[in-house]
């Protein structure tokens, strides 16, 4: 009886999590890139640090600094071969965590 108790609470937590990830329209880069996340991946001990190692100081630079740049950066510094790789994997943590897992 007790493991099912376990199974229904989890199946509940799930269910939560999902509510409220279809309630939210825009997630933070923060939330995504948790510093958790990047200590496991990078070298890094926050995405602030990481984006200021790569000479990027705000979402204009972001947006304007070269792909093929950042990810030769992303792949010197991190366990990914790229930014694209690295999100996905930030996001799949993500949606992970917020259903429980």
């Amino acid at each position: 009886v007790n493991c099912m108790d376990d199974l229904t609470r989890k199946l509940q937590q799930m269910s939560n999590g999902a509510q409220r990830l279809q309630q939210k329209h825009s997630i933070s880069f923060s939330e995504v890139f948790t510093d958790e996340f990047v200590r496991k991946y990078t070298e890094f001990k926050t995405m602030n640090d990481f984006f200021n190692s790569a000479g990027i100081h705000s979402t204009e630079e972001f947006e304007a600094y070269p792909d093929e740049k950042l990810n030769e950066f992303v792949s010197k510094h991190t366990q990914f071969n790229n930014f694209q790789s690295m999100f996905n994997e930030a996001t799949t943590s993500y949606i992970g965590h917020q259903l429980g897992f």
